[in-house]
């Protein structure tokens, strides 16, 4: 019998701490978007006294701020290190949702809403790298699975607790969503090293810009599985635009 034939079990499933500390902010960001988004549509037309029919355009700036910043931003965290962009990306949008209320009209509402989502860019793919950094590859996959359960348990909890706020003081959401994203800021600080690994950061990496995403559309069964699945976001981004209204009108 081979002398390593019983040494075949895998290490146990344990997370280092930089990674538990990553799925912490994946619950805090969850949370925070789960405490802000169904009372956005409702905050606008009450607090900021905006028509029914913008609501629609400040989600909008909200997500295109994510999308067109994405693919040049998307790598920052390869030239500049994960623990600064992640520092400065959890600030970012924590300072733009406190600041958020005491914005007045519908550009200065809007651009607010597009730094937030240009921030919000490299928060995700910065907290998967970081789990990535540090979690050893056999683990990956409970980790991410981890990390999105987590995002999600905040995404069910944020809406329960901004009910609660709201019935209160409906701008208190966005002072809750901020709290929680400046305290993860002070997390990332203290306990988050910097896990970027040393493989010539010299090294100069072209971003492609949005002109980059337009070879996966020669291919027409990418193409059509993009095309359905922006369908699907569309549709999906109703929801919250139009849900709080609707039940603020039928009376729920």
């Amino acid at each position: 019998m081979p002398p390593d034939s019983y040494d075949t079990a895998s290490p146990p499933f344990v997370l280092p701490t930089t990674a538990r500390i990553a799925v912490g902010i994946c619950f805090c960001v969850g949370f925070a978007d789960g405490v802000i988004l169904p009372f956005l549509a409702l905050w606008a037309q009450q607090s900021a006294h905006l028509t029914a029919s913008v609501v629609g355009l400040l989600l909008a700036c909200y997500s295109a701020g994510e999308l067109l910043a994405t693919p040049i931003l998307g790598g920052a965290a390869d030239r500049y290190g994960r623990r600064r962009v992640l520092i400065c990306s959890l600030a970012g949008v924590g300072t733009g949702f406190l600041l958020l209320p005491f914005c007045n009209g519908v550009i200065a509402i809007a651009a607010m809403l597009l730094f937030i989502g240009v921030c919000e860019c490299t928060l995700h793919p910065t907290v998967s790298t970081v789990i990535a950094d540090v979690v050893p590859a056999n683990h990956l996959r409970r980790a991410f699975a981890l990390a999105r359960s987590s995002a999600s348990v905040g995404r069910i909890l944020g809406p329960m607790t901004g009910a609660f706020i709201v019935s209160y003081d409906l701008g208190g959401v966005f002072f809750a969503a901020a709290c929680l994203l400046l305290i993860s800021v002070c997390l990332t600080i203290v306990g988050v090293p910097e896990t970027r690994p040393d493989t010539g950061a010299d090294e100069e990496d072209h971003e492609p810009g949005l002109a980059g995403l337009l070879p996966a559309f020669r291919d027409r069964r990418l193409a059509s599985l993009l095309l359905w699945l922006l369908c699907i976001e569309i549709c999906a981004g109703w929801v919250p635009a139009v849900l709080p209204l609707f039940a603020r009108d039928t009376g729920l």
